[in-house]
């Protein structure tokens, strides 16, 4: 009996060690993720993201590095940064190989979309006469327009707009208008100094570089037709949107419009577990997420998966399919 007892007691923590071994470790995981310009909005809000996930799960560890929306999605296709923010449209466009890109980016996925609403807003000066983008184009008109500088999202977006309507800055120039692409910044001492008399912005509302031109010189923000709308939702992922009457000094009503949201971006070959697990954290702690920033406070986590303008990561796609978000 006694030889018994002794046999039990050196099988005891034998028996634990296998148990041990039986539970599957988690294994730690660093992660690179692009944002925006380090101390910019996006750099921020993926920080804290970051710090979210690490917080509810210390074996991810995400370090944001700082990354531009145009360049992001190549940098996550060639593996250079495993996560990153960007807009679908250039999601899109970057997977599809359609311009701005010159290939196609094949290994690009999306994790989460709908963090901040960003609207085009075409905006003009009452001055003008000009009450739609269709009446610019019918009368040829000569825009002083202080576009965005080359390459930013903006720009981008103001020429897949102007192109809708078979429209360009040289077009515009042969109408006796003028063309100049500027930073925030000069773009509103341009037209308060009355050097110009339009822009293009994309930037959630309302935008101070609006609201300051608008006490300097009557504006008008220009909606997009119905047909302009459909094209940009359709052909380039963008989301419909609406800038409340009241956003600015003299808007009176509603204006219909087409907005950016948003997306993160992952590597295929980050492994499915990982993507998972971080999309269950941000998606299970919407409250956290829309503290991060005023442009958040949309953010609908049962929407998260719609819209994002790429292939959905097999890690995501799982935890939307268990909640029934996504069929």
């Amino acid at each position: 009996m006694i030889r018994s007892v002794k046999h039990i007691k050196w099988l005891f923590p034998l028996g634990l060690f296998m148990v041990f071994l039986m539970v599957p470790s988690v294994q730690a995981v660093t992660l690179k993720a692009a944002a925006g310009g380090t101390g910019g909005g996006w750099y921020q809000a993926f920080s804290q993201l970051a710090q979210l996930v690490k917080e509810k799960d210390p074996s991810i560890d995400i370090k944001v590095v700082p990354g531009g929306g145009l360049a992001n999605p190549p940098r996550v296709d060639a593996g250079e940064v495993q996560l990153g923010f960007a807009f679908p449209p250039f999601i899109n466009a970057a997977s599809k190989g359609k311009k701005p890109y010159k290939k196609a980016h094949p290994n690009i996925r999306t994790v989460a979309g709908g963090f901040g609403l960003n609207p085009l807003q075409f905006v003009i000066t009452k001055d003008t006469g000009i009450k739609s983008i269709e009446e610019i184009v019918q009368k040829k008109f000569p825009l002083k327009f202080a576009a965005d500088r080359v390459g930013t999202t903006d720009e981008w977006s103001c020429r897949t707009v102007l192109e809708f309507y078979k429209v360009t800055y040289e077009d515009i120039k042969k109408w006796g208008g003028k063309v100049m692409h500027l930073g925030y910044g000069d773009i509103e001492t341009q037209i308060k100094d009355r050097n110009a008399d339009a822009t293009f912005v994309m930037i959630a509302p309302p935008a101070s570089i609006i609201t300051s031109i608008s006490i300097s010189r009557p504006i008008r923000l220009l909606e997009f037709s119905e047909e302009l709308r459909n094209y940009l939702v359709n052909e380039w992922s963008f989301s419909p949107a609406i800038i409340k009457a009241g956003t600015y000094k003299g808007q009176d009503r509603d204006v219909q419009t087409v907005a950016l949201f948003t997306t993160i971006m992952a590597n295929k070959d980050v492994a499915d577990d990982v993507i998972y697990r971080i999309t269950k954290i941000i998606l299970e702690n919407p409250d956290r997420v829309r503290k991060i920033s005023p442009a958040f406070k949309p953010f609908d986590p049962t929407k998260a998966g719609i819209g994002t303008g790429g292939q959905l990561h097999p890690g995501a796609l799982k935890f939307y399919k268990e909640k029934g978000w996504i069929k």
